[in-house]
């Protein structure tokens, strides 16, 4: 999530000018892998990730996929 977002931390006025001009929403889209042996898998966002999404109207899209490890 931090790689997506760092490079955008500092256009948050400008995301919501674009946003708020064009009608167009944002959604940071998580792919976590998780494997069938891992049976405490954990997914937390950060603060700075969830401020980011707060602040720009960002919806966040969680697609989970369970992976076997003998794959």
């Amino acid at each position: 999530m931090h790689t997506t977002i760092d490079p955008l931390l500092d256009k948050v006025g400008l995301l919501n000018r674009i946003r708020e001009k064009f009608g167009v929403s944002f959604t940071l889209e998580i792919v976590p892998t998780v494997y069938v042996d891992n049976t405490t898998p954990c997914l937390a966002p950060s603060l700075t990730v969830i401020d980011f999404c707060h602040a720009t109207r960002t919806e966040m899209d969680i697609d989970l996929y369970l992976m076997d490890t003998e794959e």
